[in-house]
């Protein structure tokens, strides 16, 4: 449960980061630097969810069905965390890195 929960809170404080300056709340993303970082820790805990999600198959907890959900589950959740890592896309369609954006 933990390796799930903090990505998903990562990804919340992305999408929500101005609410969370306003509100006097310092999260990962609000840091300098951080939004970067924050996405890099996304695709670091996705990683270790779906090595510890597969290591039930070899430790014999689970079998064909088991393996073949945690695939599926995986590969699913890589590409979303793959794409918290993607340049950003400002409202112009343009993308930029989150370092070269210039603030607004």
């Amino acid at each position: 449960m933990f390796l799930w929960q903090v990505p998903h809170f990562l990804a919340i404080t992305l999408f929500r980061r101005e609410e969370y300056a306003r509100a006097g709340l310092v999260v990962q993303p609000n840091e300098p630097g951080g939004e970067r970082e924050a996405r890099r820790n996304i695709v670091r805990y996705t990683v270790a969810l779906v090595a510890v999600s597969l290591l039930f198959v070899p430790l014999g907890v689970g079998r064909g069905f088991y393996f073949a959900t945690a695939l599926l589950s995986a590969s699913s959740s890589w590409r979303t965390a793959s794409r918290a890592c993607a340049p950003i896309r400002e409202r112009s369609g343009r993308a930029t890195s989150s370092s070269s954006r210039s603030p607004t």
